[in-house]
């Protein structure tokens, strides 16, 4: 996957049951700068973006976190770096 400014990004996309997407090897800056472009320019409804972990999953975490639907990506970030603080419980 790329975005418009050609940054790349590794992972999988799914339709089955949810749609989903699952960067992989991305930092919380990095998955910030493309949930920005995805949500701002690719979905209709940018309120109804939710997002998960690999620490979250491992910890039995079942809830999704709800993306900020405005924000720039400083904000989603924090928000992104705020979730792996709680799903690693520290």
């Amino acid at each position: 996957m790329a975005t418009g400014d050609g940054t790349e990004y590794d992972g999988t996309a799914a339709v089955h049951g949810r749609d989903c997407l699952m960067l992989t090897d991305a930092t919380a800056g990095e998955a910030a700068r493309f949930l920005l472009w995805l949500r701002d320019g690719h979905l209709p409804a940018p309120d109804r973006v939710r997002f998960s972990s690999e620490p979250a999953v491992e910890r039995g975490i079942e809830a999704d976190w709800r993306l900020p639907a405005r924000g720039d990506a400083a904000l989603l970030a924090d928000e992104l770096r705020h979730h792996l603080t709680v799903a690693d419980g520290t």
